[in-house]
């Protein structure tokens, strides 16, 4: 069907067109009719979706009077979505908090090359 919706589209494009350029009614007419056609289609798949919505809702509920496991995962999954969150921020934080830090010890090379130079200078000037 989706590609008669399309050959009436675009037959109510061509006749809004040429009703545009010529200003004769005839097509004028026709792309009423084609537009009618269109939103006759568009109202018909949108009472197919609320048949099926309503359908769902139907056999979703009567489940979760069969099932009742349903009620309970239903509350679970309701309580991780509200609880998810605020667990995910705590565990973010202690996360944070564990975080080794990083020392940067290029100082204490660069102060120990020193020293290791003043000791080396010292023991050439101590042979001398």
């Amino acid at each position: 069907m989706a590609t008669e919706f399309d050959m009436v589209l675009n037959q109510y494009k061509t006749s809004m067109l040429e009703y545009k350029v010529s200003g004769k009614s005839v097509f004028k007419q026709q792309a009423a009719m084609f537009e009618k056609w269109l939103n006759d289609y568009v109202e018909t798949l949108n009472q197919s979706i609320q048949r099926d919505g309503a359908f769902i809702d139907h056999f979703a509920k009567n489940y979760e009077k069969t099932n009742p496991e349903l009620k309970k995962y239903t509350e679970e999954i309701a309580n991780a979505r509200t609880e998810g969150p605020k667990l995910q921020d705590v565990y973010e934080g202690q996360k944070e908090s564990q975080k080794d830090v990083q020392i940067d010890e290029t100082p204490y090379y660069t102060k120990a090359a020193v020293v290791g130079g003043i000791l080396a200078l010292a023991a050439v000037v101590s042979f001398l």
